[in-house]
């Protein structure tokens, strides 16, 4: 792979809609999709296991080495899908990042349909509420491209992504759930 080959980056709180809009996009654009959760797995790349979440913790490290190598051997532009996809590659490799939001009830509904437990649901939908991957994301980037995809199926979220492509440049959009913390629904989710 060039220097100059690029990665899209596709991040969000787990339930957004990261892997069947990406998985849409890859297939449109002929890209190549990887699904970081997917390839950790598949290949043991994790550092340690956090036992009061309940889930293992990735190496960003070795992810970042096996998509490279991975990219090369595609030689075309990667679609990099996960929750933690803004941490792994510098600016300089990268095309857009796009943050996939979603208002917090919309997504507890979905957490629920997947069969979460009320635990996770709630320190997922907490991070929705604070933004916790788009603050990161703006961090390592500078500015991302941010879609609501409360009600939106796979397909018109894929849209809204090649036409922000398009453009050229990701608006810096910002969904900010604390206004609605107000509402007695929201703010059981910070209790």
């Amino acid at each position: 792979m060039s220097s100059k080959r690029k990665f899209l980056v596709v991040t969000g709180t787990p339930g957004t809609g990261k892997s069947a809009a990406s998985k849409l996009l890859a297939a449109e654009l002929r890209w190549m999709h990887i699904d970081l959760g997917k390839l950790a797995s598949r290949k043991r790349l994790f550092k340690g296991y956090d036992r009061k979440r309940g889930v293992p913790v990735a190496d960003l490290g070795k992810i970042k080495s096996e998509v490279l190598r991975a990219a090369r051997r595609a030689d075309r532009t990667v679609i990099l899908d996960g929750s933690y996809s803004h941490l792994v590659l510098p600016k300089s490799l990268v095309i857009a990042a796009v943050v996939l939001r979603c208002s917090p009830n919309g997504l507890a509904r979905r957490l629920r349909r997947k069969g979460w437990g009320e635990r996770k649901i709630r320190e997922n939908v907490q991070s929705e509420i604070l933004g916790v991957c788009e603050s990161e994301a703006m961090n390592v980037y500078g500015k991302v491209c941010e879609i609501d995809t409360t009600g939106k199926g796979a397909r018109e979220v894929c849209r809204e992504i090649v036409s922000m492509l398009r453009k050229g440049s990701p608006a810096t959009g910002s969904f900010d759930w604390l206004t609605q913390v107000s509402d007695r629904t929201l703010l059981r989710w910070m209790a």
